[in-house]
């Protein structure tokens, strides 16, 4: 980690290890709040561009609605990347019906004719 972003990568290391506890409503403040220290030079609308949201893509059912919380580098800034159990269109948590989903599976594997 680099010297400057040791207090904020040594905080979401800590809410990391305990994102899972937090629904994504309370997740993404906190979340904000240590890039707000990371970041003070930037506005509101412009810290959320360092914040990643992404699907889970697990066909499983979510025990919460986030999956974990990773942080990375780039180009010498922090960013944050949280993968949600709630967005995914596969899944338990899919607003689509499940035979869409195995449908669209079933496809994939089938033979194309010419």
């Amino acid at each position: 980690m680099d010297a400057t972003h040791g207090a904020a990568a040594a905080a979401l290391t800590t809410l990391s290890q305990h994102i899972r506890e937090y629904s994504v409503y309370q997740a993404i403040p906190l979340i904000l709040g240590v890039l707000r220290e990371v970041h003070p030079d930037v506005d509101d609308e412009q810290l959320h561009a360092f914040l990643e949201l992404r699907a889970n893509p697990s066909l499983g059912f979510p025990c919460s609605d986030i999956e974990r919380l990773d942080f990375f580098h780039e180009h010498t800034d922090l960013y944050v990347r949280l993968y949600l159990n709630v967005m995914s269109l596969v899944g338990s948590g899919s607003p689509l019906p499940a035979f869409y989903a195995e449908q669209a599976l079933g496809e994939r594997d089938k033979p194309k004719r010419v």
